[in-house]
């Protein structure tokens, strides 16, 4: 048989000798002999069945159960996963990486780069090619990336690790990448930090006061069964009948604020219906960027979620929301407990939940990653969520809170409703939060009080901040002007009123999560925006939008959305 010239050209004109191996490479980076196609949204990148097979389990699974006259492979949802830090360039030269590890003799580093290491280690992260990863955690430690950047990195692996399935050895090769990042981190030198970044008012407080952008969201974690639209809440001894299909989904305080908040961040991002989105709140004493530099702060601002997970499906249910939104998941993995689960019932615009806690009440303080918290400077907000609900964790938030202060950070706290009725255990707590964020109910219910402005008054003298959510009455916010004298009668706060967006009862259809929404609305436009106006209006809209869907987050806000509320129903702020 001869020879084609173009390819009696090409092996002619290859350095010799070449090992079988590198031959491979070539073959594949020429496309020669190649019987499968991998695509992924614009990429096509051929390749031999045998080698993928050979470079990961995850491949030759695929490819053992896939017709052998098929000739391509979609990667588009597994690429999906890790969307935020990697594109199809990382997907070839991850492959690219695999097929010239292939030669074991080789001490180079296949294309692997400070570039694109980060975007070739996800990829073979979620591949399962086990020696990509090794290949990039090498050059991370020959770089000094890691020391350079340890918190990004933790965050991106611990990204990694709530999409990765366990079974994959990459699953292992991560643990270990994460147990490193860990000892790096806490090696580094609290105490230096605070000297240098000193003590800040609690006073008139706008927005975020570290020099960390994230926040992070600390609290429960649910999964919930969702019953919406019931004709009346179940009275026991009857059967009341559900005429919408029952759901399972996300849910919990801290998963629901931190997937809305984090989905306002990627909607920011310029697109091409609208190349600038933050353009309708930016202005001149806005800290909000120009439209150029979006794209960087948006990967600046990102929202981290610590809660307390159990080893089952129900865990997998909530991080695979997470990862939609791009929210970076920490905390403990509980293989004792199961995952939290709550049967929420919705009728009359009104709610009812049946809880079993889980892994989110035996939650400890040994369990919170504060390395995440507080190390490398990144996180500058602390927002608590469901508190009331970390029945073993409460107690001891005072020191996870001392801590997070001492470093400069602001923070914010929803207690959500306290399945004991009893609404204590917040003395020391209070004092350490700079925003605190309940609705009339619970506001009323701590301060043990029956008027609400009396509530606010009793609150604010203890919070800087206090924003109380009034349901289909909108929302109104006391803010302290001067350090408080509880013995001072007429202590000075400025009182905002934000009116509720109007929606006829057809349309609200679940009400379950709608105070989590708003929380997301008020710290995207008051830690990042630095204003209680903003916050306001941005919270009211994100309820508003909330209640119109079933579930809590099923369908994550968006931030063209709520501005278009706000300019339809034309929301105005009014403060004295």
């Amino acid at each position: 048989m001869s020879t084609s010239q173009p390819l009696r050209r090409s092996l002619t004109q290859r350095p010799s000798p070449l090992t079988p191996a590198a031959k491979l490479a070539l073959f594949q980076q020429e496309g020669i002999l190649c019987d499968i196609t991998i695509t992924c949204r614009s990429l096509s990148l051929p390749c031999h069945r045998v080698i993928l097979a050979a470079l990961s389990p995850l491949f030759e699974h695929k490819l053992r159960e896939q017709d052998q006259q098929q000739h391509q492979m979609d990667l588009t949802a597994l690429l999906d996963q890790v969307a935020k830090y990697a594109d199809e360039t990382a997907l070839q030269a991850a492959i690219g990486v695999g097929y010239a590890a292939l030669e074991s003799s080789s001490e180079e580093r296949s294309g692997v780069c400070a570039e694109n290491v980060r975007g070739v280690l996800c990829v073979g992260a979620v591949l399962g090619m086990e020696t990509v990863v090794d290949i990039c955690s090498s050059v991370l430690e020959e770089e000094g990336l890691l020391e350079r950047d340890c918190s990004a990195w933790l965050s991106v692996v611990r990204h990694l690790m709530g999409v990765v399935p366990s079974e994959l050895p990459t699953a292992r090769k991560l643990e270990a990448l994460l147990s490193r990042c860990s000892q790096m981190l806490s090696s580094l030198n609290l105490s230096s930090r605070r000297k240098s970044e000193g003590r800040h008012s609690r006073d008139e407080t706008n927005g975020t006061v570290g020099k960390g952008t994230a926040i992070a969201c600390l609290g429960d974690v649910f999964v919930d069964i969702v019953a919406a639209q019931l004709p009346r809440l179940p009275v026991l001894g009857t059967d009341t009948a559900c005429t919408q299909p029952m759901r399972i989904l996300p849910g919990g305080s801290a998963l629901n604020t931190a997937v809305h908040l984090s989905s306002l961040v990627e909607s920011s991002r310029p697109s091409a219906i609208d190349n600038d989105p933050l353009g309708q709140i930016r202005s001149a004493d806005s800290p909000f960027p120009s439209a150029d530099e979006l794209p960087k702060w948006c990967d600046a601002h990102t929202v981290l979620l610590q809660g307390a997970f159990g080893e089952d499906a129900f865990a997998r249910i909530l991080r695979d929301k997470c990862a939609q939104v791009n929210v970076e998941v920490c905390g403990p993995t509980d293989k004792k407990k199961s995952t939290g689960v709550c049967l929420c019932l919705a009728a009359d615009g009104d709610r009812a939940f049946v809880t079993d806690y889980g892994a989110t009440g035996a939650w400890d303080v040994s369990d919170v990653d504060m390395v995440s918290l507080v190390s490398g400077g990144r996180v500058g907000h602390l927002h608590l969520a469901g508190v009331y609900n970390l029945h073993a964790l409460r107690p001891q938030l005072p020191t996870i809170l001392a801590q997070v202060k001492a470093l400069g950070m602001t923070t914010s706290m929803d207690t959500a409703f306290d399945p004991h009725d009893r609404f204590d255990g917040l003395d020391d707590v209070l004092p350490l939060i700079d925003c605190f964020l309940p609705n009339e109910t619970e506001a009323t219910r701590i301060a043990n009080v029956s008027d609400r402005m009396a509530a606010l008054d009793w609150l604010v003298r203890r919070v800087p901040l206090v924003v109380m959510k009034q349901g289909d009455r909108g929302a109104i916010a006391a803010q302290r002007k001067t350090h408080p004298d509880t013995h001072d009668s007429s202590l000075p706060y400025r009182v905002y009123q934000c009116p509720a967006v109007s929606l006829p009862s057809e349309a609200i259809v679940d009400a379950t999560g709608a105070g989590d929404a708003f929380d997301a609305g008020f710290l995207f436009g008051w830690v990042w925006g630095r204003s209680v106006e903003l916050g306001l209006k941005l919270g009211c809209a994100a309820g508003a939008m909330t209640v119109r869907m079933v579930g809590a987050c099923a369908e994550p806000v968006r931030l063209g959305d709520l501005l278009q509320v706000v300019e339809q129903s034309r929301m105005h702020v009014t403060h004295s």
